[in-house]
């Protein structure tokens, strides 16, 4: 039978960094990781509850979600920080259940660090790691070296089963493919970079194991309003 639905704090280290709510007695754990300035997870936690995809059993990773030099940290000392937070309440509540570690943008690079540490699922919305991602384009790697002097992360590989959310519009998550025009367009539309409704048209397609629901498709994953077309790469393709 269901239980009631209620809200408690893990305690490590004496502070309270994991926000449960659970709904189910069988439910599979799924940590979340919120993006950058959502410290609480709050936002985060509000997003996925109004697309209906809040887990009956989740724990937020709360940790200091900055990206240098807006905020205080660095983003890779950040990153290590919820990695270290997220790790720490698997290692509480997996009990050989699987593990799944959801997150969004920032939020991202701490599953992806978990995932290095730990069994887990991966569930990233908004992440700039994938074959699509931002760091894969061309002119973004043509300054890695400079980005990567600034504390941010640019290569955190995905492994096969991971699974990426994000629209054709966002920047970080679909910059990769684009030419000038297509990064233009995509960054007067930064208010795409956010937690997709899974109800709303998609297309799915696996890359290396990776499966990408691509949304506002409008017919084409990429080609639209200048943007570059999607390099003919994909393992497979299912369904608009």
């Amino acid at each position: 039978m269901p239980k009631t639905a209620r809200a408690v704090y893990l305690l490590l280290g004496g502070a309270a960094v994991g926000l449960l709510c659970s709904a189910s007695a069988h439910a599979d754990p799924t940590i979340l990781a919120p993006g950058n300035t959502d410290n609480s997870g709050d936002a985060y936690v509000a997003q996925l509850a109004d697309t209906g995809q809040l887990p009956s059993e989740f724990y937020v990773a709360q940790y200091p979600a900055d990206i240098w030099p807006k905020e205080p940290l660095r983003m890779d000392d950040a990153t290590n920080i919820g990695a270290d937070v997220a790790e720490s309440i698997y290692d509480q509540v997996a009990n050989g259940r699987p593990v799944t570690c959801r997150g969004f943008s920032e939020g991202t690079a701490v599953c992806l660090k978990l995932a290095q540490r730990r069994p887990v699922n991966l569930v990233l919305d908004g992440d700039p790691y994938g074959s699509t991602g931002f760091f894969n384009n061309p002119l973004a790697q043509a300054v890695e070296p400079v980005v990567n002097a600034l504390g941010i992360p640019t290569d955190l590989p995905e492994p096969p089963g991971t699974v990426r959310n994000y629209s054709k519009y966002d920047i970080w998550a679909n910059g990769g493919p684009q030419n000038v025009v297509g990064l233009i367009n995509q960054g007067a539309r930064l208010d795409e970079h956010s937690v997709q409704n899974p109800n709303d048209p998609h297309l799915t397609f696996v890359r290396d194991g990776v499966v990408n629901n691509v949304y506002d498709v409008d017919g084409n994953p990429v080609v639209n309003d200048g943007l570059a077309p999607e390099p003919p790469s994909v393992d497979q393709i299912n369904g608009l």
